[in-house]
């Protein structure tokens, strides 16, 4: 996994999982992002769908996740369990996927 992947993980993790009510509805938000990213990135019927479907979903993720400030994600990162960080994990997981499978279906146009 390369380091923006990795970041993209850990901050949605962050999100997800979150650091009190703030972060709560904020994970909300971003598990909702990734989820409809999934769904419209299947759904894509161009090339050029897909890569605005891609631009707008990293910057809502970048978005949200610049509502938490650096004492929060600490705060987080020193309570967080395995469990939380592997849920998380995997829906990043399943977002790679859903884009790799539009790159796959676009690869010849």
């Amino acid at each position: 996994m390369n380091k923006k992947n990795l970041l993209l993980v850990s901050v949605s993790a962050i999100l997800l999982y979150g650091c009190g009510s703030k972060a709560e509805n904020t994970a909300k938000e971003v598990k909702n992002l990734r989820e409809q990213y999934i769904k419209d990135m299947d759904a894509a019927q161009t090339k050029e769908e897909a890569l605005k479907i891609h631009k707008e979903f990293e910057e809502r993720v970048e978005f949200e996740s610049s509502k938490l400030s650096e004492e929060e994600i600490k705060e987080y990162e020193s309570t967080r369990d395995w469990e939380e960080y592997k849920k998380m994990k995997n829906l990043h997981e399943e977002t790679v996927n859903a884009r790799n499978r539009a790159k796959e279906r676009f690869s010849n146009q």
